[in-house]
Parts: structure tokens; sequence; C-alpha cells
């Protein structure tokens, strides 16, 4: 359980536009690691971030803007951890 920082780069193309941001976030996170025989662990992370994303996008016809989004995620993680042998926590 503690804070979670998340930093994110999105850029690329879609429908005739260009874009290119960068994000930074952080909020609450819960999570779980239940360690199954031999060296691995089943992982379950739940958390809820606030997000803002600064950049700007252009179009092919030479429209640009400057944009400010704000955003917040509620997301459930789920995965698989390989241990190091001899490791009991």
């Amino acid at each position: 359980m503690g804070p979670e920082i998340r930093l994110a780069w999105p850029n690329g193309s879609q429908s005739g536009w260009d874009f290119d941001f960068f994000g930074a976030g952080v909020g609450p996170v819960v999570g779980m690691n239940f360690n199954l025989p031999g060296t691995v662990s089943f992982v379950v992370k739940a958390g809820y971030q606030f997000m803002n994303y600064e950049g700007q996008a252009e179009s092919a016809t030479s429209s640009s803007w400057d944009l400010d989004i704000k955003e917040r995620l509620i997301y459930l993680n789920v995965g698989i951890l390989f241990r190091s042998l001899g490791d009991t926590f």
C-alpha cells in the first residue's frame, strides 16, 4: 500500500493528426503478492491515478493546438513475478 508515480510520453499520428505529449500522475495504490510453490508469485495491484498531460497536436492542414488534458484512472493489474532462488519473501 502506498503512493504511485506514473510518467507517460504518448506521441504518434492518427487520422491526419501528429501529436506529442508528456504526462505525469500520482495516486494511491494497494497490491498483494501470492507466493506459489517454487519461484513464482501471482501479483494483484489496484490504484487510482490523477494524470495531467501537456503537449501539442498538429494536422496536415497546418492547424496546431496546445493541449492541457486532465485525466483520472482507476485500474487493476494482474501479473506473474519470478523470484530468485532462495527468496522466502
